[in-house]
């Protein structure tokens, strides 16, 4: 029969202290930041296949649609939407230049808008007394540039995109204490399971860790839990940092 060593409630209350503190930590820090979803991706003539257009046999490839007069294939309609997923207003002045969406080099944006806000009058920021201005500032082959404008904490817009031969999308702006435009996609679960796990790791290495063995030299007797304590403070520096070290270890993949 299993008895329990009433020693290990002291760590283990600790320990769960700790991953306790760190989750709401985590969860409540104050933080400026911009991010963007990709609320739908749509071929509408074209040739798909696991997300990527390539050559197969589809149905549709007969039918035609004329935009402006002109006969597109291979057109998508993508919805994105970008938020203000932080703690902090971003105010115009904070953004150097335009908030850039980038379709593609080979892609060409066949229409664009906006098509909702929150709150509604996010258009009506800025424009003073006068009629309010499309955020859309400017639409080029492959590339859609947006206004700077006010967004407080959840406020968001969605735009609305027609475009042909369009690629991976990736949005950019330089803005004030914003590194990047962070994918909303990228969970944060598993950021919460490293930072969580490792200042556990850390937590029980700490309170098994015997002092004597340091001052006697006795390796075998630290070295173990040494390796796991190093082990738990990665896992916690890469949960902390999960966004940065994720795109890090994308960009090595893609070369």
């Amino acid at each position: 029969m299993f008895n329990f060593d009433p020693k290990f409630l002291g760590p283990i209350a600790t320990s769960i202290g700790i991953c306790v503190s760190v989750t709401l930590w985590t969860l409540n820090v104050r933080r400026k930041e911009l991010s963007y979803e990709i609320v739908s991706d749509d071929v509408i003539v074209g040739l798909q296949d696991a997300g990527n257009l390539r050559a197969i046999n589809n149905p549709d490839a007969d039918l035609e649609i004329l935009v402006h007069g002109e006969s597109v294939k291979n057109v998508r309609h993508l919805t994105l939407k970008i938020a203000n997923s932080g703690h902090i207003p971003i105010r115009p002045a904070d953004f150097d230049g335009s908030i850039r969406v980038k379709l593609g080099p080979s892609a060409k944006i066949l229409s664009a808008a906006i098509s909702e806000t929150y709150p509604t009058n996010l258009q009506e920021r800025g424009s003073g007394d006068n009629a309010p201005i499309s955020l859309i500032s400017k639409v080029e082959e492959g590339k859609l540039l947006l206004r700077p404008v006010l967004l407080n904490g959840k406020d968001f817009l969605i735009v609305k995109i027609l475009v042909k031969d369009g690629g991976d999308v990736e949005i950019d702006s330089h803005i004030e204490g914003i590194t990047d435009i962070k994918y909303q996609k990228e969970s944060n679960s598993l950021a919460l399971a490293l930072t969580n796990g490792g200042a556990f790791v850390m937590a029980i290495c700490l309170f098994y860790l015997n002092p004597v063995d340091f001052a006697t030299n006795n390796f075998i007797g630290y070295l173990p839990f040494l390796i796991l304590f190093f082990i738990g403070y990665n896992m916690l520096f890469c949960g902390l940092n999960f966004a940065k070290v994720n795109k890090l270890i994308a960009r090595r993949a893609n070369g």
